[in-house]
């Protein structure tokens, strides 16, 4: 038998396309995508290129050194690497350090992100999430230690980034001197905004809230509008409603973004603020609003529901209508009241695909009586939505989430008995293939937020927004 190896087979190169191809595929696998880098120098660029494509620095509730960084001294050293930044998230963000010393937080002035920012020219998904805002710090506490603010030289560089990058989608949380009113006149590729947080007791003096020190050398200065920048999605929480309300007045002078033609709203909250500015908002864009999500009580549990100010029936193309209640079954369905009259309000003049209801409900034990509090809402609200006006109407859902005060989930028979009993109430909308109904516990996962409950679609800012 021949042992003789044959040193002289020719080594076979794979076409960069394929190389490309690979790599690829392997785009969400960052370790393998890492070990590709180290194997060939042929791997490092493409991969590179996925590696960078989203950053997520989260800085620790008790900083003592950046953390941006050891991504700054990359960039520096490799200028090209920032050019594959599209998505950063920058969560838990507090301008200062924690000083050992005086076992206190201290504030400082950021010398590294303003550096961090003016290597990004790729920029599409940017999402901003203050620090410090859960317990033991008390909002009182971190509003009036100015703990969630920005100072100048960073809210500078954050709109220089801006601006110079078509950012598509942002998200900011939880910093109460962020100047809103800016945001139409420097973003015109902006498609998606959340805001969430925003309002202050404490606030700085009036320049630094709205943003009066910068200037038109910061890169904000206003231009003419841009074919086709308008906002097609926001979101506002309790916490936003004079922030949201900036944002409304500074989009109606002229600007280089406007809401009229807003597709998509998302309320999280009962906040009259937050309801006063929606209710224009909504006027403003009755011919484009396509979707419209209400998480009632987004922060506040068991608050029961106020009507007035938020109005849909001047919309005249809503498609897709998701709310999120609190239910008392011992108290007037007022929150259902409210859906059939929006329906109501609508009928005729609508492209309404889908409808969701998505209760939170007390159950502790049955009694064969539930659902009687609603007797004539469901029986109007069958005929409503099975009945003409709704020609385009393909589902109606509704998504029960029991619980029990005593923290212990309800038998899973008590949960399904009583979500039969409310499909009964809907014959029409049963029959008709239209109607399904879907229940859960709090250890199923739906405790904290109905609007990620209700929506397909998934838009939340920080895996988020985004």
């Amino acid at each position: 038998m021949d042992h003789n190896v044959n040193y002289n087979i020719p080594a076979t190169t794979l076409p960069l396309e394929i190389i490309d191809t690979i790599i690829d595929e392997l785009h969400d696998e960052p370790v393998c995508l890492e070990n590709c880098s180290l194997v060939s120098k042929k791997f490092v660029s493409r991969a590179q290129k996925h590696l960078f494509s989203t950053i997520r620095l989260i800085f620790p509730e008790k900083p003592t050194r950046h953390v941006a960084l050891g991504l700054l001294g990359a960039f520096i050293d490799n200028p090209g690497l920032a050019r594959h930044v599209q998505n950063l998230y920058l969560e838990r963000y507090f301008e200062g350090v924690w000083d050992v010393a005086l076992n206190d937080y201290r504030r400082i002035t950021d010398e590294v992100l303003p550096r961090l920012f003016g290597n990004i020219s790729s920029l599409k998904v940017f999402s901003l999430r203050g620090g410090l805002t859960g317990y033991p710090y008390m909002p009182q506490w971190r509003e009036s230690n100015h703990l969630g603010c920005l100072s100048p030289t960073l809210i500078a560089a954050l709109f220089r980034m801006l601006q110079t990058n078509k950012v598509a989608e942002l998200s900011i949380q939880c910093i109460s001197n962020f100047p809103v009113g800016l945001i139409p006149m420097t973003c015109p590729h902006l498609t998606r905004f959340l805001l969430d947080s925003l309002d202050s007791d404490h606030p700085l003096d009036h320049a630094v809230i709205y943003g009066s020190h910068l200037t038109s050398g910061d890169g904000t200065s206003s231009h003419s509008v841009l074919p086709n920048s308008r906002l097609d999605a926001l979101q506002i929480d309790g916490g936003s409603g004079a922030a949201a309300r900036t944002l409304y007045h500074a989009s109606c002078s002229p600007s280089r973004l406007t809401l009229y033609h807003l597709r998509e709203l998302v309320l999280r909250s009962k906040s009259d603020s937050m309801r006063e500015v929606a209710a224009d908002i909504i006027a403003n864009a009755a011919t484009s609003l396509e979707t419209f999500h209400w998480d009632y009580n987004y922060d506040n549990q068991f608050e029961e529901f106020e009507n007035g100010l938020v109005d849909l029936g001047m919309t005249t193309g809503l498609r897709f209508f998701r709310v999120a209640f609190y239910h008392d079954q011992y108290s007037e369905p007022f929150h259902l009241l409210w859906v059939s009259q929006t329906l109501a309000a609508i009928k005729g003049h609508n492209h309404l695909q889908e409808v969701v209801i998505a209760l939170s409900y007390s159950l502790y034990e049955v009694h064969g009586d539930e659902w009687n509090e609603c007797e004539d809402w469901a029986s109007s609200f069958d005929q409503l939505l099975t009945g003409p006006g709704f020609g385009q109407l393909r589902r109606v859902a509704i998504r029960l989430r029991f619980y029990d005060f005593e923290g212990e989930d309800p038998p899973a028979t008590d949960c399904a008995y009583v979500t039969k009993l409310l499909e009964e109430k809907l014959p029409l909308l049963r029959d008709s293939g239209l109607l399904s109904i879907w229940s859960a516990t709090d250890s199923e996962g739906l405790m904290d937020g109905y609007l990620d409950f209700v929506n397909n679609d998934g838009w939340n800012a920080t895996d988020e927004i985004v």
